[in-house]
């Protein structure tokens, strides 16, 4: 698991992640999906993280907006999601691929 970091964040730091036209659309379908206007808060939530996590030469190059306001934001959002995670139940708190995994495995 290490190495396998190790390798992510060397790959990210290199110029082998680049700012193609492919990866705008790609970009573009991350943070604007189209969702039902109920669903916005989750696709906020999650283009919050989206961005937060990429290198900050990757957002500068994408021209995402990036600031220490969202910086607090992300880190408190990550600190309520460490606390409130495990007091839910699984059914909300696993995808249901995980969920199945789980279940293979109990029973081999």
């Amino acid at each position: 698991y290490a190495e396998f970091n190790e390798y992510v964040a060397a790959m990210l730091e290199s110029d082998a992640i680049a700012v193609t036209h492919t990866l705008r659309d790609v970009v573009d379908a991350v943070l604007h999906p189209r969702l039902p206007l109920p669903a916005r808060p989750l696709v906020e939530a999650l283009a919050l993280v989206t961005v937060g996590t990429l290198p900050e030469r990757l957002r500068a190059e994408l021209g995402l907006g990036w600031g220490p306001y969202r910086a607090r934001l992300l880190g408190a959002s990550a600190a309520v999601a460490r606390t409130a995670l495990p007091l839910l139940p699984s059914l909300l708190r696993e995808l249901p691929p995980a969920r199945r995994a789980d279940r293979r495995m109990r029973a081999a």
